[in-house]
């Protein structure tokens, strides 16, 4: 079963989280890396959907379905992550493809972000348990 989750980035809900003109920014990538990492090795779909924009998208009840479903397909935490490819498109943009993993079952999650003066903006943030649905979106 391929589960494939769309983010684009709008404005964020979480309080600890800083905001320019309510989108959400981090100081810079390992602050990003820190909120990330936790919500998608738990298999927190619902809360990573909140602070990442997906809930402009999907509405709680979508959010736990699709939480659901990740963590029937992937009944275990992952333990693991690993930086598969990160390329400087521009200066500014920057795109990345994570793997997340415990003994053989993944997560893979695509990454679009733009570092500003602001802070690090994390624009699209894509996931799936498919490999190649996202290897298409590296430029």
């Amino acid at each position: 079963m391929t589960l494939f989750l769309v983010s684009t980035i709008a404005p964020a809900s979480a309080q600890d989280t800083k905001e320019v003109s309510g989108y959400p920014v981090f100081s810079d990538y390992q602050e990003f890396r820190d909120t990330l990492d936790p919500l998608i090795k738990s298999r927190q779909v619902s809360q990573f959907m909140k602070l990442f924009g997906g809930r402009h998208n999907y509405n709680q009840a979508q959010s736990d379905d699709l939480q659901a479903k990740i963590r029937s397909v992937r009944p275990v935490d992952f333990i693991n992550v690993e930086v598969i490819k990160s390329d400087n498109v521009s200066d500014n943009w920057h795109q990345e493809l994570l793997a997340y993993w415990t003994g053989a079952d993944y997560l893979f999650v695509y990454i679009l972000y733009q570092q500003r003066d602001e802070g690090l903006f994390p624009i699209s943030l894509y996931f799936n348990t498919d490999l190649k649905e996202l290897l298409r979106l590296v430029m």
